[in-house]
C-alpha cells in the first residue's frame, strides 16, 4: 500500500523572489553578485549557494520540485505554506 501525503506547492514567481532576496542577504551592502541568476530555474542546484538556500528551505518545511522545468516550493500542507509565504512576502 502506497501512502501519499497531500501536497501544496507555491509558484515559480514566489520561488525567484525569495532567492532573490536570499542571494542579496548574503552579500555585503545588498548588492546583488551578478553571476547568480534572478530565475531559480537557471541555477544549479550543485552551488554551494543554492544547496545553503535549499538546506534553509528545508528548514523552513520546504522542498524544492521540479515539474516541467520550472520549480516550486512544496509544502505537506496549504496551512504551512500559507504561513511561510506570509512571513516571506
Amino acid at each position: 500500500m502506497i501512502i501519499t501525503k497531500p501536497e501544496c506547492y507555491l509558484d515559480p514567481e514566489f520561488l525567484d523572489k525569495l532567492w532573490c532576496k536570499y542571494v542579496d542577504s548574503r552579500f555585503e551592502g545588498g548588492r546583488r553578485n551578478y553571476y547568480h541568476p534572478k530565475d531559480y530555474a537557471n541555477v544549479s542546484r550543485r552551488g554551494h549557494l543554492s544547496q545553503q538556500f535549499e538546506q534553509w528551505l528545508w528548514e523552513e518545511g520546504a522542498v524544492v520540485r521540479q515539474i516541467n522545468g520550472k520549480r516550486y516550493l512544496e509544502f505537506s500542507n496549504s496551512k504551512n505554506a500559507t504561513m511561510f509565504a506570509l512571513r516571506w512576502t
